[in-house]
C-alpha cells in the first residue's frame, strides 16, 4: 500500500470540534511542502487545532499523525507558547450547590508564567473553550490554588486552563462529571405545648 500524503484538517477549538469531512489541504509525499496557514483566516482569541491524517492509496486514514493546538491573540495571530497546564487538580463538594476545585502551578524551565486561570463550567461535553470563561482566578505564583466555585445542583463538567496575557492557552485540563445533589432535608422543628 503506497503511502501518498498527507490531508490537514482543523477545527476551532479542541480535537473534539476538528471538521474531519473537508481537508484544508492536502500535502502529496515526497516532496516537501510549505503551507501557509495564513491564509486559512484565523479568528482572534481563539484556540484552533489543526490536524494531519495519513492518505494511503488514496484512501484517509482514520490515525492522526500530528496534532498541534493554538491560540490568537487580538489580531488574529499566533499569542505565542503557552504556558504549563495546571496539575494535580482536584475537587470536592462543598455546601449550597459550589464544588470547590484546587490545583498546582509549577513552571518548568523556559515556560511562560500565565497571567491567569479560565475556568468553564459545563453540563454537557465538550466544554466550550471558545466561550467567556464562568471565573477567572489571577496568577499569583508558584504553588497551589484553591477556589470554590458556584454551580447549582445537578452534573457538571469543569475545564481549567492556564493562560498567558497574550492568550496563550495550556490544553484545557477537564474534570468531572461531577454531581451536587440537593441539600438533605432536615426534618421540621416540633414544639409541644405543656398542657
Amino acid at each position: 500500500m503506497p503511502f501518498t500524503g498527507h490531508n490537514l484538517y482543523r477545527g476551532l477549538g479542541g480535537l473534539a470540534n476538528v471538521n474531519f469531512a473537508v481537508p484544508l489541504a492536502q500535502v502529496a509525499a515526497g516532496g516537501q511542502s510549505q503551507l501557509v496557514l495564513q491564509a486559512a483566516g484565523h479568528q482572534p482569541g481563539a484556540t484552533y487545532t489543526y490536524v494531519l491524517r495519513p492518505v494511503v492509496n488514496d484512501a484517509v486514514s482514520p490515525d492522526v499523525s500530528c496534532a498541534a493546538t493554538f491560540t490568537t491573540d487580538a489580531a488574529g495571530q499566533w499569542a505565542g507558547p503557552p504556558p504549563a497546564p495546571p496539575s494535580q487538580v482536584t475537587w470536592s463538594l462543598r455546601p449550597t450547590a459550589m464544588v470547590r476545585m484546587q490545583w498546582r502551578c509549577d513552571l518548568p524551565p523556559g515556560a511562560p508564567a500565565p497571567a491567569d486561570f479560565a475556568i468553564r463550567v459545563s453540563r454537557g461535553l465538550p466544554v466550550d473553550t471558545s466561550a467567556p470563561p464562568n471565573l477567572v482566578i489571577p496568577y499569583t505564583g508558584e504553588g497551589s490554588y484553591l477556589v470554590d466555585v458556584s454551580t447549582g445542583l445537578g452534573s457538571y463538567y469543569v475545564a481549567l486552563e492556564a493562560r498567558t496575557a497574550a492568550q496563550a492557552r495550556s490544553p484545557a485540563g477537564l474534570v468531572g462529571p461531577i454531581v451536587v445533589p440537593p441539600p438533605p432535608l432536615s426534618a421540621p422543628a416540633v414544639q409541644f405545648d405543656a398542657v
